[in-house]
């Protein structure tokens, strides 16, 4: 009976809240830490720690299923209704699955650290979870709905390191000499899997060596500089990355190649399939495909070209980036809730404030910058088509193959059914 429990089951597949059900009563000694560990770990990074317990230095040790509790005991509906109202749901369904959960539940925080500054442009959190007496797992959050989050997103295209970065380095490399004789495992997803790059690329030779393996679950790669240096090639082996099927988070900038392509959900919805609870898990692995889409492919090659060749001049990237914020926040749509609720009507709202804008200096940057855009938009289109073409012909021959393998499957099934 309990193996047909599903929590939290949306598109017909498993997810993060399903495997916690199904495999929380194994230990990671049955069941070895995997990237599926590392994103519920990923995932309960995300829950607002800051609103209801002592930050940094003050931070208690304390127990996930403890932690779990007291979120639950603090959140209130109008919390949930007021901001991340789906994102927030869902953490309450993680906490709930990890409260009595045998793999996760005991395990230790033993660290908490939180920096949030409209100044700096930074909004950071991480935590150091105890998985075992010699094995650390280092986690660091993600990107959160707001404005300074996407700010501090935007500035990785523009600076070889920001201060997020020098701060996620600043916590592994503390809690490292904390535990002087454990081993590490760094994580994150989405800007959360750059920090855990950049903290581990910026370790000396001795604690990198402490390192068991970097997850870096769809999130950005590093700049061009970065990417070159010896230091960060040395750094490469140990990571682990995963893009999802309609990606674009995970290939911009500078990113190495993924080792695998999560099927997500739903279909076509990048914003949606970078979500860590629509990644479609089967017998407690990631369901994979051999590739992105053409669509995803097109997106990401055109917004890394129009970063690196045509925004050449790092005062005109910072001046449209400015630009940009500054109509988002003139529109109506002055949350980040309110831009992916409805994207196209945010994109209308931008194109129309950018003619009306009286600041001409302001209005050239936009036009320039959106211009530029459309250029490589168009450019990149031949390479897009082509590869659409090169796509629907390969999926219709595994369609075909996977039709004809179906069909002998029920053959031999209704023939053992005869006999």
């Amino acid at each position: 009976m309990a193996e047909n429990i599903r929590f939290y089951k949306r598109g017909g597949f498993d997810n993060i809240l399903n495997y916690l059900y199904q495999y929380g009563n194994k230990n990671f000694v049955e069941l070895p830490f995997s990237e599926v560990d590392a994103t519920v770990l990923s995932a309960f990074s995300y829950i607002p720690f800051e609103e209801f317990l002592s930050l940094n230095d003050s931070f208690e040790e304390m127990t996930i299923s403890e932690m779990c509790v007291s979120y639950l005991a603090w959140i209130n509906i109008d919390y949930v209704q007021a901001l991340f109202p789906e994102g927030l749901q869902k953490s309450v369904f993680l906490a709930m699955a990890l409260l009595r959960n045998k793999r996760f539940s005991s395990l230790k925080v033993k660290a908490f650290s939180y920096h949030f500054s409209t100044k700096s442009q930074t909004q950071f959190a991480a935590i150091d979870v105890e998985l075992s007496p010699d094995v650390h797992a280092v986690v660091y959050r993600g990107t959160d709905n707001t404005i300074v989050g996407w700010k501090e997103d935007f500035n990785f295209a523009l600076y070889d390191k920001v201060y997020g970065q020098d701060l996620a380095h600043r916590f592994l490399a503390h809690q490292m000499n904390l535990y002087p004789k454990e081993k590490f495992y760094v994580m994150g997803h989405s800007k959360g899997g750059n920090l855990a790059v950049y903290a581990s690329y910026l370790l000396g030779k001795k604690n990198l060596m402490r390192v068991l393996k970097i997850y870096n679950l769809d999130g950005p790669g590093v700049s061009k500089k970065v990417s070159e240096e010896e230091r960060y090639q040395n750094v490469l082996p140990l990571i682990f990355k995963a893009i999802v099927k309609s990606d674009i988070f995970g290939n911009l900038l500078f990113a190495q190649v993924a080792d695998i392509v999560i099927d997500s959900y739903p279909e076509g919805d990048f914003a949606n399939q970078h979500d860590l609870y629509n990644w479609k898990i089967q017998n407690g692995k990631f369901l994979t495909v051999d590739r992105v889409t053409p669509e995803s492919k097109y997106v990401t090659t055109t917004f890394n070209r129009w970063l690196e060749k045509e925004l050449i001049d790092i005062q005109e990237k910072r001046n449209l980036i400015e630009a940009i914020f500054k109509v988002q926040a003139e529109t109506e749509y002055s949350s980040v809730d309110k831009i992916l609720e409805d994207p196209a009507g945010f994109v209308f709202a931008f194109l129309k404030m950018v003619g009306t804008k009286e600041n001409k200096e302001e209005r050239k940057v936009l036009r320039k910058g959106l211009s530029l855009l459309m250029k490589v938009f168009l450019e990149e289109n031949p390479n897009y088509n082509k590869d659409k073409n090169d796509y629907n012909k390969g999926k219709t021959f595994l369609d075909s193959i996977r039709k004809e393998i179906g069909k002998n499957y029920q053959i031999v099934m209704k023939k053992g059914e005869e006999k």
